[in-house]
Parts: C-alpha cells; sequence; structure tokens
C-alpha cells in the first residue's frame, strides 16, 4: 500500500487491475477495474463522470453513445489515478456537462 496521499494500490498493481488500458462492460476485468475504482475512492467520480459523458454523446435522434463515454470516464480516471500513485499532484475529475445544459434555450 502506497503512503503520502497516493492511494492504495501501486503503479504496477493499478496495472494489473487494469488501470491504463481499455476495459469492455460486463466482464471479470470490468468487475475488478471498479473494484479497484472503489477502493481507490473514485468510483462515485467515475459514474458521474460516464453519465455526463453520456450526454455529450448523443446523437441528433437522441442516441446515447454510451460505450464512447464509458472508454472516455474510463481514460479520464485512469490518469488520475497513475499520477495520483506517482506522487503528481491531479484533480479528480467530475462531471462535465448536466442535463440542464442540453436543454433549448428559452426563446426570447
Amino acid at each position: 500500500m502506497n503512503e503520502n496521499n497516493t492511494g492504495k494500490y501501486t503503479e504496477l498493481e493499478l496495472r494489473t487491475r487494469g488501470i491504463g488500458k481499455f476495459v469492455e462492460n460486463r466482464t471479470p476485468e470490468s468487475a475488478t477495474k471498479l473494484s479497484t475504482y472503489h477502493d481507490e475512492e473514485v468510483k462515485r467520480a467515475y459514474l458521474a463522470l460516464k453519465e455526463s459523458l453520456s450526454l455529450l454523446c448523443t446523437d441528433v435522434d437522441g442516441y446515447q453513445h454510451h460505450e464512447i463515454a464509458h472508454h472516455m470516464a474510463q481514460v479520464m480516471i485512469d490518469k488520475f489515478l497513475l499520477q495520483r500513485c506517482k506522487g503528481i499532484d491531479a484533480v479528480l475529475p467530475g462531471k462535465v456537462i448536466c442535463g440542464s445544459s442540453l436543454q433549448p434555450a428559452a426563446a426570447g
């Protein structure tokens, strides 16, 4: 275990648990990665980020491209975890947009 607010896992342990690579949903690897996010206390941030990215990845027909959002959220959270384990000052990513931001402006 790391000390000095660098997280629970070392870089090697993080990478062994799937941090730093794309993991598909609903696989044993994704369960391990989500468990790591939970252990590192970033799972809630990951889920909020993934939800807000899904809103950004909505096409004109209203289809949400969840897989794209899933991969982008992984990139952002994994980067944070790998920087933090190295002792690099990093800010935990949060929501990038909320649903009300996507509502049409009122005619005025």
